[in-house]
């Protein structure tokens, strides 16, 4: 009898430690990049803010914000986590500098990068474009950069699909796509 119990209360250490460990499995986790999890909660306001900025404006018509916006968020972390082992970093400072430079005040989407609840998604959409000008003027190795965020390990809740290292993005389940887009197959552009 007290083995049956022991053996009981194993059992059910051994399960509440493997539940644990499912970050991913939970109602409110998105995904899980390295140790920083992605919530339900970031991406739906993140939504719902890029949804409301950009209202009615054609060049979003058909456009899945969520993934979008959950695409971003994962590549902020990424490219956070991947490029501090070679070195590289990127500042909200020229994060905002890149984004004045490619958005003029009076665009419909100029907002989400100044707008609290799509600021840290933006982030990920800019850095993409940073590395993407960093490879192209030699200061980045390419491969050196696709090696180091493969090797980050990102976890993609099931409801949305799976993480490609690759390309950057969260596919689709059903039919292997870019979930979303605006999440082009391949973030960064190798240098001619």
């Amino acid at each position: 009898m007290a083995l049956r119990r022991m053996l009981a209360g194993l059992v059910a250490v051994v399960a509440l430690l493997g539940a644990a460990g499912c970050t991913t499995t939970g109602p409110n986790v998105a995904a899980v990049v390295g140790s920083t999890v992605i919530t339900q909660n970031q991406v739906e306001q993140a939504s719902a803010g890029m949804t409301q900025i950009v209202g009615s404006d054609p060049n979003y018509t058909g456009t899945n914000i969520t993934g979008f916006i959950l695409n971003s968020l994962i590549r902020k972390e990424v490219l956070t986590t991947g490029l501090a082992t070679l070195g590289v970093s990127f500042t909200d400072e020229q994060r905002d500098q890149y984004w004045n430079s490619a958005m003029t005040a009076d665009t419909a989407d100029y907002a989400l990068r100044t707008d609290p609840r799509t600021r840290d998604a933006m982030a990920g959409f800019v850095d993409v474009q940073l590395v993407n000008a960093q490879l192209s003027d030699g200061t980045l190795n390419y491969d050196a950069v696709l090696a180091a965020t493969a090797a980050v390990p990102v976890e993609v809740n099931p409801r949305y699909g799976t993480w490609d290292a690759t390309q950057l993005v969260v596919t689709s389940l059903a039919d292997g796509k870019p979930a979303g887009p605006l999440a082009v197959p391949t973030a960064f552009t190798a240098p001619a």
